[in-house]
């Protein structure tokens, strides 16, 4: 009779671990998929395409890494075209646009309309990452040393799924700000 009632117990302290691991596990941040992972910071110097002294104010360097164990396939076009952007300064009002701004998409429509000048498809292994530079003080005009907040959002180019059929979701965003 014991070994029934210990067996019982077994079997009931089974089913609540599983659901109390199913209530621990907590959602995706919004800068991965679980498959892809969304970098963005002010571009660093590099020699292969920084210019001595160049002033890098006003360029990010966005970048998406495969963090899963399946080779994924992007389509990257221009970062125009396959970001959104939201700008706010320290009073939340964004910042007036350039002439090159005010051409950007304004919305996911616009955004699925866009033509690239450079589209690619890119076939990113896992572990691999790619970035791109993104000069957004030709889109904004930008105040040196007035802090931004700057969200940017890969809204374009990013698999529906993995290969081996789970679903991924098709935005990633980054925060952060600029001074």
């Amino acid at each position: 009779m014991l070994r029934i009632f210990v067996l019982s117990l077994l079997g009931v302290a089974a089913p609540m671990q599983s659901v109390k691991a199913q209530a621990t596990s907590q959602p995706l941040p919004e800068y991965s998929n679980g498959a892809l992972e969304m970098t963005v910071e002010h571009a660093k110097p590099d020699p292969r395409i920084t210019e001595k002294g160049q002033n890098l104010y006003g360029i990010l360097t966005v970048s998406l890494k495969n963090i899963s164990e399946e080779p994924l396939t992007l389509v990257l076009g221009s970062p125009h075209c396959d970001f959104a952007i939201d700008i706010r300064d320290s009073s939340g009002s964004p910042p007036k646009l350039t002439p090159l701004g005010e051409h950007l998409p304004k919305s996911e429509a616009e955004r699925a309309e866009c033509v690239g000048m450079s589209n690619r498809i890119e076939q990113l292994d896992p572990g691999k990452e790619t970035s791109v530079r993104w000069y957004i003080r030709e889109l904004f005009q930008l105040e040196p040393g007035r802090p931004y907040n700057v969200k940017v959002t890969w809204a374009k180019g990013l698999p529906a799924a993995t290969p081996s059929g789970r679903q991924l979701r098709r935005q990633l965003s980054r925060t952060l700000t600029i001074k």
